[in-house]
């Protein structure tokens, strides 16, 4: 009995093993392609010279022209930023008719779509929904894209959550990309005037990679007109070497020269958040009026963060946001 428990420790340990040498070796490739903008000062200052702090009024829909299908939306997924301003994005874009009409997510399973479909039409709670789901939390996202009115779609397939090596390998990397752009493609085929935000890890959305093509790669070669935008923090172990200095989130238009080594249309760059003494108190204050007052639910405990209609999450979304004069 011993011996078979070794041998299935033995087995978990070579796959965690692959899965984390497969991991590294994107990490490597994109600290390799960012390292001329570190150790070339024209280059860093360019890339530098093409940043402005991002204003408390900041609204994504200048990322999301008219002449865009699908807003690519990268993550590093140690960060927890992307996952609250998707339903930030949600909120600009509707509120400023640009035509959003899905919200697809790398964090949500393709064969989750049935609870997803049942919660947009109030035949589930949001509880109910995160039990579903096998991210549960991820599951927020439907919280907002049903109040604006925006159709959610699961893209991953299941078999991610089974063989992480493969999903992360150059094969599994690929078949993702291509199962995710068929259910986008399949969207706009349906109806050509679907407007589509993706949210997703960024070796997927990318503009390019070594090992295949990125989904960015794969919708522009179905006729799809696509911007990508990454999100990054100081916690990042390649950005975080620029040692940006300053309390503000920024954000970073990157011109066609410097592609090659951001693979992104525009980045997101998030300091570590700085709270005045005068925030902090507000946010505790939020905090301890809803558990007093016993309001505590799925929904108002994740929409703490995640919500930008929260109280809570909007003063810490403007904490790190300049207030224009």
């Amino acid at each position: 009995m011993k011996q078979i428990r070794y041998l299935f420790l033995g087995l978990l340990g070579l796959l965690v093993t692959a899965a984390l040498h497969a991991s590294s070796n994107l990490d490597q490739e994109r600290e390799d392609l960012f390292a001329p903008i570190l150790n070339n000062p024209p280059l860093r200052a360019d890339l530098m010279s093409h940043a402005k702090k991002i204003p408390t009024n900041f609204n994504y829909t200048e990322l999301f022209g008219s002449d865009v299908d699908v807003l690519l939306v990268g993550e590093e997924h140690h960060d927890p930023i992307p996952a609250r301003d998707i339903n930030l994005m949600i909120k600009n874009l509707v509120g400023n008719r640009a035509g959003l009409t899905h919200v697809a997510s790398e964090f949500l399973l393709a064969s989750e779509q049935p609870f997803l479909d049942a919660f947009a039409q109030k035949q589930l709670s949001y509880e109910e929904l995160k039990k579903k789901c096998k991210l549960g939390q991820r599951a927020f996202v439907a919280e907002i894209a049903r109040r604006y009115g925006v159709k959610v779609v699961g893209l991953e397939i299941a078999r991610t959550h089974e063989d992480y090596p493969w999903a992360l390998s150059a094969e599994g990397l690929a078949a993702r990309n291509q199962a995710w752009a068929d259910k986008i493609v399949a969207i706009k085929r349906q109806n050509p005037q679907a407007k589509i935000l993706v949210h997703a890890g960024s070796y997927h959305t990318q503009l390019s990679a070594s090992y295949g093509k990125t989904l960015a790669q794969v919708l522009k070669q179905n006729g799809l007109k696509v911007k990508v935008v990454e999100f990054t923090s100081v916690t990042d172990a390649v950005w975080k070497k620029l040692n940006i200095s300053g309390k503000y989130d920024l954000l970073f238009t990157i011109p066609d020269n410097l592609k090659p080594y951001v693979r992104a249309d525009y980045v997101v760059y998030a300091p570590f958040a700085d709270y005045t003494s005068e925030e902090k108190a507000r946010i505790s204050e939020m905090s301890d009026s809803i558990y007093k007052e016993k309001i505590v639910t799925a929904v108002t405990e994740d929409g703490c963060l995640l919500d930008p209609d929260n109280p809570m999450c909007s003063v810490i979304i403007n904490t790190s946001r300049i207030k224009l004069k």
